[in-house]
């Protein structure tokens, strides 16, 4: 009985941690399933870089800072200037509001600098300048916003 109470132990153990590893890794190797991409890969890109990540936009306007262009019925919204996205916006994201957003939607994880029951925000993640997480309704994002270089 204590040899088959054993094996058992051993079995589950076994499955866990591959259960885990496996998780781990695929995590780490896909960018975001959702979309295809994550936040980063929409940085500093031209309106011609971006057909090639999203798609062609539904609709663009001339606003104040630039171009502001509306992707993929109207989720994302990326704002050009000097003719590369600059700030963008991801509505309806996959993940939770949480201090682990960022890995949710593919990228590397790192701890907020400021956090509030409505936002979550980190200065110079990655490479850009600023990405801001909004709270949704159930623990859900509402929206990413992503600044790459201009405030």
């Amino acid at each position: 009985m204590r040899l088959f109470i054993a094996l058992c132990l051993a079995l589950l153990l076994g499955c866990s941690e591959k259960e885990e590893n496996s998780s781990a890794s695929h995590h780490e190797s896909s960018s975001n399933s959702s979309f295809g991409f994550t936040p980063l890969d929409l940085a500093g890109k031209s309106k011609t870089e971006l057909r090639k990540i999203i798609a062609d936009p539904i609709h663009c306007e001339e606003i104040k800072y630039g171009e502001k262009c509306f992707y993929r019925k109207n989720n994302f919204e990326v704002v050009f200037i000097n003719g590369l996205s600059d700030w963008v916006t991801i509505h309806n994201p996959p993940g939770t509001f949480s201090n682990f957003s960022l890995k949710d939607v593919g990228m590397k994880d790192e701890p907020p600098n400021f956090s509030n029951n409505s936002v979550k925000r980190w200065d110079n993640p990655q490479g850009v300048l600023e990405i801001s997480v909004f709270a949704g309704k159930d623990d859900k994002i509402e929206y990413i916003y992503m600044k790459s270089v201009t405030k």
